[in-house]
């Protein structure tokens, strides 16, 4: 679709970047990704490499972040009647698991709409 697209053209600016005089000092060589298909510089072979190793490493966040999406009470701003409790209020990915505090925030704002 036109997610692997997107990562497609990102590898070919890459490739375009690091080919420059100004990076010349700063890039190594090339880490071969697994498979049959990384021994191609094709766009088939990009094509395929991204459907097989592109994924989402951790939990999405930021879409709604707090402050900008959100309130400190979770409400949506601009829309009556709407709260958002996930990992998409962080406003910042983390390297570590989500689960705990986003069970703690989800624990608290429930708290605070049983006593409205």
């Amino acid at each position: 679709s036109s997610g692997i697209y997107a990562e497609y053209g990102s590898v070919r600016y890459v490739q375009k970047l690091v080919g420059t005089k100004a990076m010349a000092a700063l890039v190594g060589e090339a880490v071969p990704l697994p498979g049959p298909q990384s021994k191609a510089d094709t766009d088939e072979a990009w094509i395929q490499t991204i459907k097989q190793f592109a994924f989402t490493a951790g939990h999405p966040s930021g879409t709604c972040a707090i402050g900008k999406v959100v309130t400190d009470e979770l409400k949506v701003v601009g829309v009556e009647g709407l709260r958002v409790v996930d990992s998409s209020i962080f406003p910042n990915t983390v390297s570590g698991d989500y689960t705990g505090v986003l069970v703690a925030v989800a624990e608290k704002i429930a708290q605070k709409i049983k006593s409205v």
